[in-house]
């Protein structure tokens, strides 16, 4: 468990230096090297995917990883896998960890609020995981706890 906490932390901490690259890399205008990054970007959301799916992070760790995707579902400047992958990664918190998503009525209305802004940003390829998102998160949500419904 704490060997893949510390992976956690490594994954997060390059995935964050990743998406740091992309906005220099935009800005070169150099197509290889945003196809490098992009995939490098991939290959952490899908390494940080697995993490979650392991069920070893706790909500502190889940709550850095919303913290970190959130940006990547946000925006369409991304190559699609990204934004994908990073759906992907929201679709596993929101449907192996319900209690992380629906125990802070906050962070319930900020992932709503979220998944309702990005669909004007949602690439095609990402609206089956956006909608897999949805799903959970309505699954999850209990009528009859007024926090819930408060929103």
């Amino acid at each position: 468990r704490e060997f893949l906490q510390n992976l956690f932390k490594k994954v997060v901490q390059r995935l964050l230096l990743a998406t740091t690259e992309v906005a220099e890399s935009n800005d070169s205008g150099d197509k290889n090297l945003q196809n490098v990054t992009a995939l490098r970007i991939s290959s952490l959301l899908g390494l940080a995917q697995a993490l979650v799916a392991s069920e070893s992070l706790d909500d502190a760790s889940l709550s850095l990883l919303y913290r970190a995707v959130r940006p990547l579902v946000r925006t369409d400047e991304h190559d699609p896998r990204v934004q994908k992958r990073a759906y992907k990664v929201l679709a596993e918190i929101c449907s192996g960890h319900k209690d992380f998503v629906t125990s802070s009525s906050e962070r319930l209305d900020d992932l709503t609020d979220l998944l309702v802004d990005s669909i004007v940003t949602c690439q095609v390829s990402a609206r089956h995981m956006r909608l897999k998102c949805m799903t959970c998160i309505v699954a999850g949500v209990d009528s009859h706890n007024e926090t819930h419904m408060a929103g």
